[in-house]
């Protein structure tokens, strides 16, 4: 702890920034857990497990719709922004940021329109009540203002506008959502997607009024569209994030499709539990990732193994004990949101052990795209969804919501390895040790 507190005081710039976006990103982030936590809590309690489950399915194909039309530019965005205002590069930033924005509006549309007009297929083909087709279509009509959201706070994290952009993307939607969720309270599951729609735009318009605040030199600049040198770069991360965000996507509807609505409404409620642990990390993932990009577009390796070191060593020792804690009394945790749920207690113990397994391994999959080795991660990410699907089938049919949270493990697990050596062969970095190998 002392090498943490004199790293952030004594020069080591690089760690400082990371440290300062990082706890941003937390801040946020926690607020925002805190708001979902409500709201998942309030849809369980009044609607319970059916409820919850019909809440998670909408939630998993609409994040999907989201995803595929942002075509990575949530992520290469931060990458491209911060890399060309580094460089002053006024006239190709706004040329990205042009491109992207267009790109991803465009593509958000159409998603939009194909779940509407094909809810039912997509309800029936996952055994779903009425209720869940009408879900499907009206928070298919959030895709468009979720992408907005996503791509601007991309832009104003490259920005180095931290506090602007996990405002955006960690707590406005759910902050939004439980007010409206409170007044007035919704009858019927329904009621309760159409009031996150709602929440979906105001918080695309509040992003928005914050990026025009924040273009300065930008707004200056000329800038033409750049279709093929953006989806060039972004289509890697791309099909990266994709491939990453399927092992959730695979196992939740497989459970969908397998079980019951309920026994995805648990399944949904022990994994937004174990997200509570993965705050951290992920406040880590998105603080630290431009300075990652500005390091290796500047050659400092070595710095990003020292921030990496340092980063994770702080990581472990704050989710440790909480880790702990949601092991021990896994049963009580879960009986907050109702008696039905009690019986997840396992699939939650599985979960805690993923999360801290994973926090091991360090931020390699930051380090991994950051660093222009965005095809391995990519050809990485595609093993892991094969892996995924391939114990997602085999496990879920037969060990229920446990198969699903011990499939998850087993596809992030075989991830993070190949990850770890693709780092330390191509970029001479070993994470999380933070160890640097001579390239001369």
């Amino acid at each position: 702890m002392k090498n943490l507190v004199l790293g952030f005081v004594h020069g080591d710039r690089a760690f400082r920034q990371a440290l300062i976006a990082s706890a941003s990103a937390l801040v946020f982030k926690v607020a925002g857990a805190v708001f979902s936590f409500l709201l998942g809590l309030m849809i369980a309690r009044k609607f319970g497990a059916q409820g919850s489950g019909i809440f998670a399915l909408a939630t998993t194909i609409a994040t999907m719709g989201s995803m595929l039309s942002l075509f990575g530019f949530d992520y290469s965005s931060t990458q491209a922004v911060a890399a060309h205002e580094a460089r002053g590069e006024w006239s190709d930033l706004r040329s990205w940021i042009k491109t992207a924005t267009a790109i991803s509006l465009i593509t958000s549309c159409g998603v939009a329109a194909i779940l509407w007009l094909s809810s039912d297929r997509v309800a029936a083909m996952l055994g779903g009540s009425v209720a869940l087709s009408y879900s499907i279509a009206y928070y298919g009509l959030a895709i468009v203002p979720m992408t907005l959201s996503k791509v601007l706070s991309a832009y104003l994290r490259g920005m180095h506008k931290p506090n602007l952009s996990n405002f955006i993307l960690s707590f406005l939607i759910p902050a939004v959502a439980v007010l409206l969720f409170v007044w007035p309270p919704p009858s019927d599951i329904e009621g309760a997607i159409v009031r996150y729609t709602i929440a979906a735009c105001v918080c695309a318009f509040v992003g928005l009024a914050f990026w025009l605040c924040t273009m300065g030199e930008v707004e200056m600049a000329e800038s033409e569209f750049v279709i093929g040198a953006a989806l060039r770069k972004s289509m890697p991360t791309y099909l990266t994030i994709v491939g990453a965000a399927a092992t959730g996507w695979i196992i939740t509807l497989t459970v969908g499709a397998a079980r019951t609505e309920s026994d995805v409404g648990i399944f949904r409620v022990a994994g937004q539990i174990a997200t509570v642990l993965n705050l951290v990390p992920e406040a880590v993932a998105i603080g630290i990732a431009p300075q990652f990009a500005a390091l290796y577009a500047t050659g400092s390796l070595h710095a990003i193994a020292k921030a990496s070191r340092r980063m994770t060593a702080l990581v472990l020792l704050v989710v440790g004990v909480p880790a702990m804690v949601i092991y021990i009394f896994a049963d009580y945790v879960l009986a907050i949101f109702g008696p039905e749920f009690v019986g997840g207690a396992s699939t939650l113990r599985i979960m805690t052990v993923g999360v801290v397994v994973k926090l091991m391994f360090g931020p390699v999959g930051s380090v991994l795209v950051m660093t222009d080795l965005q095809l391995l991660s990519l050809l990485n990410t595609l093993a892991g969804s094969a892996v995924a699907l391939a114990a997602g089938m085999s496990l879920v049919p037969r060990y229920g919501v446990n198969g699903g949270a011990v499939a998850t493990i087993l596809t992030d697990v075989f991830r993070l390895i190949v990850a770890t050596g693709l780092v330390w062969h191509f970029r001479s970095l070993f994470l999380p040790l933070g160890l640097t190998r001579s390239t001369t």
